[in-house]
């Protein structure tokens, strides 16, 4: 099997690959021949081959190795099967009665209770604390009026969150580096913990469902972690994944009526984390997708991964009862990560393993003959990247915008509370030398959604004492390189990038001008839009004052062009031209962009730089088709109008 992975990230991401195999020996070699050395064979828990969507898959194991996957771009891997069996070192039930279990990570070591299966404590830079996982539940407040129930959109449980009582260890599993424990705490609700010795957290893998409710009672389920910091009651959230924000749990709050626990719960987006100041440790969880969490109690994180109601809740009609592909409730799997860190570390580890957990590589699967013809016919590995970015930008967006543009964004991913000295500051690259496989053109800079220019964006003005801004984000300050981006912490950049065409297509557009009169427009006149009444206008030109102008036309209107900011008509037996075109097409233009390769060209003012061009926009429910002359004009209601800021140009290439 040939596994080729993407990666959507543009820097390097050294990741734990997982295949679906059977139990046996196999052999891994990377995209240049070589053997990969440490590989794991791990078996699939049994909670998730019995997942309703797992029906029919064959894989009972998991073969486990680390890959180097390039910057925005892909590499294959071959996996071979041998005939031995290799062993799995899966421990029966008296090793593990018998033996402490300590499950070792790069900086740290977890300890296990060898009966239970449950976390006890960790060990990190030679200290013990203490570190407990569970999953606990809400009971929701069901139909007692006039007391507020849980529903789709709020969250007001009846009391603290409940236990589900003593754990159970199913298994535990060592190969290749790679530490695995297998736990059961109700019969919905499993998980499989793991480490890597060469990582720096512990994966929590969870499936819980289907949620039972045939108690009639609705069910929100959360995992829970909890520590011996001393946190003080404050704990940190994320704001969309982006800026930290500090919390403090307030008693005094109240929702759903009295109700203190969902007053101090937020949206935790990427990552929640409580803090000991003292002994300057940091525990932070990563999510994998939007969740509901808080800290109730010192020390301690908890966040929501499943819920199955009995109301509505909030009157909004929609009962949250998902019944799942085999009727008996949706079951639902994710990841948590967790680390136990000195502070000043955290923040680096925060910002780019939930970036990695966020845009986690993709693996495609292909079979093959032999290695050397597989090669032969594909690629096996690939970078869009060429200078590496720097550690605190990212690439946020990378997009086909038109066929000969890109939006591209980019990312500070620190801010400055951080506080890590050489990635809190300003940075600068050239997105030319970074996106090395993008021919660039040229780049305007736009507002953040991408439809307005940032040069002619206005923000409203608002009065406070002091501002957290720490970069100007009206774009009022040029800079001198128009591939240059350069970003404060937290600052977000996004661009439209003109590309080149591809050279080695060969041209499918051609056009001509024809001569024509009102009556004897040619039938192959190439259609540039519509009129308010859906009649269809011809492009068509004329020559005023030795100027060649670009209007519209049809057999009603004669040719129209705009000139001293009035319509002109061309009517009866006067000659003008229209055009005759095949496979042009239309590109989106921004204000005074820079004309596109292939735009096609309509006269000059007899000097330099004064070419003029084919466009149109959508305005009054018609496509309006005029001039360009550095801006777009139109005409309309025997007026010039240039009130199209973003409008398109017509190009045969």
């Amino acid at each position: 099997i040939a596994v080729t992975v993407y990666n959507p990230i543009a820097r390097p991401v050294e990741h734990y690959i997982r295949v679906p195999v059977v139990d046996a020996k196999y052999e891994v070699l990377d995209a240049k021949g070589q053997a990969v050395k440490s590989l794991a064979i791990l078996p699939v828990s049994d909670d998730v081959r019995k997942l309703p969507e797992r029906n029919g898959s064959l894989g009972t194991h998991e073969l486990v190795f680390s890959g180097q996957i390039p910057a925005l771009g892909f590499t294959t891997y071959f996996v071979e099967k041998q005939k031995a069996i290799i062993d799995t070192h899966t421990m029966d039930n008296n090793q593990q009665a018998q033996a402490p279990i300590d499950m070792k990570g790069k900086s740290f070591t977890l300890h296990i209770n060898e009966t239970t299966g449950a976390i006890e404590s960790i060990t990190v830079n030679g200290a013990t604390h203490k570190l407990r996982q569970s999953f606990k539940w809400y009971k929701s407040v069901g139909n007692q009026p006039p007391l507020e129930d849980s529903g789709s959109y709020n969250f007001c449980p009846d009391g603290n969150a409940r236990d589900y009582g003593t754990q159970k260890l199913v298994a535990r599993h060592t190969s290749g580096g790679v530490h695995e424990l297998s736990q059961v705490f109700a019969d919905y609700i499993h998980q499989t913990v793991r480490t890597y010795e060469d990582r720096d957290y512990i994966e929590f893998d969870w499936t819980v469902g289907g949620i039972p409710i045939v108690d009639k009672i609705g069910k929100e389920i959360v995992t829970r972690f909890e520590s011996d910091l001393k946190s003080d009651g404050v704990y940190y959230t994320d704001a969309n994944g982006r800026q930290t924000i500090r919390r403090k749990f307030n008693p005094q709050a109240k929702i759903c009526g009295n109700n203190v626990i969902a007053a101090n719960w937020f949206p935790i987006y990427s990552h929640v984390a409580v803090k000991d100041e003292k002994q300057g440790l940091a525990l932070t969880v990563l999510n994998d997708r939007t969740q509901g969490g808080s800290s109730l109690m010192d020390g301690s994180v908890e966040l929501m991964v499943h819920r199955r109601l009995q109301y509505s809740g909030a009157g909004s009609g929609l009962v949250l009862n998902e019944t799942g592909i085999d009727g008996k409730g949706l079951e639902v799997r994710g990841k948590h990560y967790l680390f136990l860190q000195p502070i000043a570390q955290s923040p680096r580890l925060v910002r780019r393993l939930s970036e990695q957990l966020f845009m986690g590589p993709i693996e495609t699967f292909a079979t093959y003959k032999t290695r050397e013809e597989y090669s032969g016919e594909y690629s096996t590995s690939f970078s869009g990247v060429g200078d590496q970015l720097p550690e605190s930008a990212r690439l946020l967006t990378l997009e086909k915008w038109s066929d000969r543009e890109v939006l591209v964004r980019f990312e500070h991913m620190y801010e400055k509370a951080d506080n890590v000295s050489d990635l809190s500051n300003d940075v600068s690259f050239d997105m030319r030398k970074v996106l090395k496989t993008i021919k660039m053109v040229n780049s305007v800079e736009m507002n953040l959604a991408a439809n307005e220019l940032l040069s002619e964006t206005k923000r409203m003005e608002w009065r406070s004492k002091q501002s957290a801004q720490g970069f100007d984000i009206s774009g009022t300050g040029a800079q001198e390189d128009d591939f240059v981006v350069k970003l404060s912490p937290q600052q977000i950049r996004t661009y439209i990038v003109t590309i080149e065409p591809d050279y080695h297509v060969e041209p499918k557009c051609t056009h001509s001008w024809v001569e024509a009169t009102q009556t004897t427009i040619p039938t192959g006149a190439y259609v540039g839009g519509y009129d308010v009444d859906k009649t269809p206008l011809n492009v068509c030109r004329f020559k005023i004052n030795n100027e060649l102008i670009a209007g519209k036309a049809d057999k009603l209107i004669g040719c129209v062009v705009t000139v001293s900011r009035k319509e002109h008509s061309v009517k009866g037996a006067e000659k003008f031209e229209v055009l005759v075109a095949k496979d042009a097409e239309w590109v989106p233009r921004h204000g005074e962009d820079p004309i596109p390769v292939g735009a096609i060209l309509v006269g000059n003012k007899g000097k330099p730089n004064t070419n003029t061009y084919i466009g149109r926009c959508d305005r009054f429910g018609a496509e309006m088709v005029g001039k360009i002359d550095y801006n777009f004009y139109y005409g309309y209601k025997g007026d010039e109008r240039n009130d199209c800021t973003n409008h398109e140009i017509l190009v045969c290439v």
